[in-house]
């Protein structure tokens, strides 16, 4: 099955980037200036950028891989883009069909908060968010991608803001339900940006 072609967001003329909210199991490319936001939890989000091109590439992935080991893109075509092992190779094969070369892109990698953590006994039981994260280290690391900065973990969500011409990432994290010593809340003021 292949898949439709992703829409170029065209910038507005009163402004230098366009703006597009990135929902789960979606991805975006950016021919053009564009700032994408999304907000995570468990899921990761993924970038990708041509610094020579100025093209960017970004996903918001909700579970690390399909369970009836398909290949390729069809297993849900409601939304493909919800795996991780979906995303990150269909990321890759767009860039390439712009002339982009693989040591031309420089990656990162966000989320995968322990949101839902949970404890059998002594022993820790791997979330999805583990998963996402371990799953998004591999298949960078299998497609041959250069991986410059990584924020996962933890146990606060991100807010994550990204600048596709630059490649720049400015994240924020987010409210935890159950606050521990030291951990801001958003109500707290101005966090400390964090630039990736």
């Amino acid at each position: 099955m292949s898949m439709q072609p992703l829409p170029i967001f065209p910038v507005a003329a009163e402004s230098e980037h366009a703006s597009i909210y990135l929902k789960s199991a979606e991805v975006c490319l950016c021919e053009t200036p564009t700032l994408v936001r999304t907000v995570l939890g468990s899921c990761v989000a993924v970038t990708m950028h041509s610094p020579k091109r100025k093209i960017g590439m970004i996903c918001h992935a909700l579970l690390p891989h399909r369970r009836d080991g398909e290949t390729g893109y069809a297993r849900d075509s409601e939304e493909p883009f919800k795996y991780v092992d979906v995303v990150l190779p269909y990321m890759t094969e767009q860039l390439k069909k712009l002339g982009i070369k693989r040591r031309e892109i420089n990656v990162k990698l966000f989320g995968g908060a322990e949101i839902n953590w949970r404890i059998k006994g002594d022993v820790q039981i791997r979330s999805a968010a583990w998963w996402n994260v371990e799953t998004a280290k591999r298949i960078i690391k299998e497609e041959k991608l250069r991986l410059k900065s990584v924020d996962v973990g933890g146990k606060q969500g991100r807010r994550i803001l990204f600048y596709s011409d630059t490649g720049d990432v400015f994240l924020k994290r987010l409210q935890s339900k159950h606050r521990l010593p030291g951990q801001m809340r958003e109500s707290d003021g101005p966090a400390p940006g964090l630039r990736a």
